[in-house]
């Protein structure tokens, strides 16, 4: 396994980064950016909760490269939404929640 990263809300701006460019403190947008694809992960509160399940053929597929999402919260979804999203599920990045 390359890395695995833990993007999360603390603005961390380290020198650390992968060989595909993946770094602590990138969004869900940067990395679906640098995958040219959206992609699927697991849903959030649980033990493996946010980690890249497949990269779906994208740019970081392939490069034996695991990331995982911190779900910090934002305020923009209901809890209805959230429970879509939360969980032992998985469900695809372009999931409007």
């Amino acid at each position: 396994m390359d890395v695995v990263v833990s993007c999360d809300s603390t603005g961390y701006k380290g020198k650390w980064h992968s060989s595909s460019g993946l770094q602590p403190g990138l969004s869900l947008e940067q990395v679906v950016a640098m995958n040219k694809k959206d992609f699927t992960i697991s849903g959030f509160d649980w033990a493996y909760g946010g980690r890249v399940v497949s990269w779906e053929g994208g740019k970081l597929d392939f490069k034996n490269t695991a990331a995982c999402f911190v779900n910090f919260g934002n305020g923009k979804i209901t809890e209805d939404q959230y429970k879509n999203i939360k969980g032992d599920t998985e469900f695809n990045v372009s999931l409007e929640a």
